[in-house]
């Protein structure tokens, strides 16, 4: 990939090509996306953040343009149902319900990535999270 140079004018669209970037990295096999966060900012005009489902459209996108089904997203919410009412396009993808808590998300992490040679428990996860995760897929630094 050659290099991408910004002027001062450009500098708004920074951000959507580390979004972009990050949502077609093809050294991400998964990409999961927690909408329950979407809320309500706290100062006026109180207007919601639609940065996390704007990534998830971005990875939507690079699933049906990747070949050989290279990229595979999931969506978490806290609440059933919510995905319905907030993003219909979504119909008929099931969301992994986490409840909003951290027990939660790590039982629908592990539906995400059932494999049958070896299933972390919760206490597992736990204890990895506590310890960090590793290297995770991100956005390159522009």
């Amino acid at each position: 990939m050659g290099a991408i140079r910004f002027t001062h004018h450009a500098a708004p669209w920074r951000r959507f090509f580390r979004c972009s970037f990050a949502a077609s990295n093809e050294s991400c096999k998964y990409a999961i996306h927690d909408l329950s966060r979407v809320e309500l900012g706290r100062t006026p005009p109180l207007t919601p953040r639609f940065n996390m489902p704007f990534e998830l459209g971005l990875s939507v996108a690079h699933e049906k343009a990747s070949k050989g089904g290279k990229h595979e997203w999931f969506v978490c919410e806290s609440m059933k149902f919510r995905l319905a009412k907030s993003l219909s396009a979504l119909n008929g993808t099931d969301p992994n319900i986490h409840g909003g808590t951290v027990n939660g998300l790590f039982a629908e992490l592990r539906n995400m990535f059932i494999r049958s040679d070896r299933q972390p428990s919760i206490q597992q996860m736990w204890t990895r999270s506590e310890n960090g995760f590793g290297q995770t897929c991100g956005s390159p630094k522009l």
